[in-house]
């Protein structure tokens, strides 16, 4: 059944409160990271008095309710993801119209990368109305496998992409890479932010050698064995495929994969590896505690939150050179190979098995990346960033460069 939690009644904003529309393409029962980020981002504003209407595809499931945070789902059909893999929901019905009145009576409009329908229907709208845009893009260029789609996407980037990074009134990049690859094509209104996500330090953290002992023994793991951890999404993008022979390559490792998606490791029947769906926050932060090195061979991402996430539990990270770049902060601190070239699947076992053949190499890396994302991801600075460019934005005539539709 769709459902979402019942939003709370409309309450009189305080003098100078400001109104919010966002717009993500699914709402965090989804399990994307483009969605919990929104969600920390959107919780965390309307806690500190704005008023934000979120609007994203409707889904099966239920969140709970946020005094000041307003759900508006909207139907949508997603055959493009069933056939090709990409999740593309197409909105439909009347509700198009709420979100056309309510950025109409909006004061800025938030969107999470432009590439989705409802993103540049926002665009459309906002431009009809002069209402001020912040655009939060997460993803560049995804090499797919399939030539033609990686094709496609490089087509949409350059026209559609080019000409929605250039109406938002300010962009900002969750990553370095992602940053570079759009800069070298789009001519921005104003310069863009380098802005990466925060992490909840409150609830990813680290723990003794002690609790993590307890916590594998509660999963029904052993202290010695050695584990490997994928969070995320069981799409191609994710290299869902890499890891299907990691893990046959590799029987002597524990594999945790937590996610779901198409992709899914149960088709695998490996032995070694255990699925487990629905853990969010609490719950996955034990994971992260309990696993020796997190797992991310993954292409066409900005910087992945759940990296982010494992580096304040303390859990040190094996990830692909191209998802490296989007931190470049970080990247002494993270275990990275190459993602293209010949000999893909040997020269990853081989840092894989290098890696957890050194088990106090990972411990002793454990300290250093707690300490980092202690240091540089504080969700508090980047909503006091997001409040700024909201204010900033609202306080002048916007002015939308001359163009009569996307291309």
């Amino acid at each position: 059944m769709d459902s979402l939690a019942a939003t709370p009644p409309e309450t009189a904003l305080p003098p100078g409160a400001q109104r919010i529309v966002c717009i993500t393409h699914f709402f965090p029962i989804r399990k994307g990271g483009i969605e919990a980020v929104a969600l920390e981002i959107n919780r965390r504003l309307a806690a500190d008095g704005l008023s934000i209407d979120w609007f994203a595809s409707v889904g099966a499931g239920t969140l709970e309710p946020i005094a000041g945070l307003h759900f508006r789902p909207v139907k949508a059909i997603n055959l493009i993801e069933h056939m090709a893999g990409i999740p593309l929901p197409l909105w439909l019905s009347k509700d198009i119209s709420a979100l056309y009145t309510a950025i109409r009576d909006c004061d800025a409009v938030h969107i999470h990368d432009f590439i989705y329908p409802g993103s540049l229907l926002a665009l459309i709208f906002a431009r009809r109305w002069k209402k001020p845009v912040i655009l939060t893009q997460h993803i560049g260029h995804i090499p797919y496998r399939k030539r033609a789609l990686g094709a496609l996407l490089s087509t949409i980037n350059h026209t559609v992409g080019r000409w929605a990074l250039r109406q938002a009134s300010r962009v900002v990049f969750i990553s370095n890479s992602v940053e570079a690859y759009f800069h070298s094509f789009v001519p921005f209104r104003t310069p863009p932010i380098y802005l990466p996500n925060g992490v909840d330090l409150e609830i990813y953290t680290p723990v003794e050698l002690t609790t993590r002992q307890a916590i594998r023994q509660s999963l029904g793991l052993g202290c010695e064995d050695p584990i490997c951890l994928f969070v995320g999404r069981f799409v191609e993008k994710k290299g869902l495929q890499l890891l299907a022979e990691l893990v046959r390559q590799s029987p002597h490792v524990k594999w945790l994969f937590a996610g779901e998606g198409p992709l899914h490791p149960d088709r695998w029947q490996a032995p070694n590896v255990r699925v487990l769906e629905g853990w969010r926050r609490e719950r996955l932060a034990d994971l992260y505690r309990a696993a020796d090195l997190l797992v991310l061979p993954s292409r066409g991402e900005g910087f992945p939150l759940v990296v982010q996430e494992a580096f304040a539990c303390g859990t040190p990270v094996l990830i692909s050179d191209e998802a490296a770049a989007g931190c470049e902060r970080a990247r002494h601190l993270l275990f990275e190979v190459p993602i293209t070239g010949e000999g893909l699947v040997k020269r990853w076992t081989s840092h894989l098995n290098a890696l957890l053949a050194l088990p106090g190499k990972l411990e002793d890396r454990r300290a250093a990346v707690a300490s980092f994302a202690q240091c540089e991801w504080s969700w508090e600075r980047s909503v006091a960033i997001y409040k700024r460019l909201y204010r900033d934005s609202t306080s002048s005539v916007i002015e939308y460069p001359a163009s009569k539709s996307p291309p």
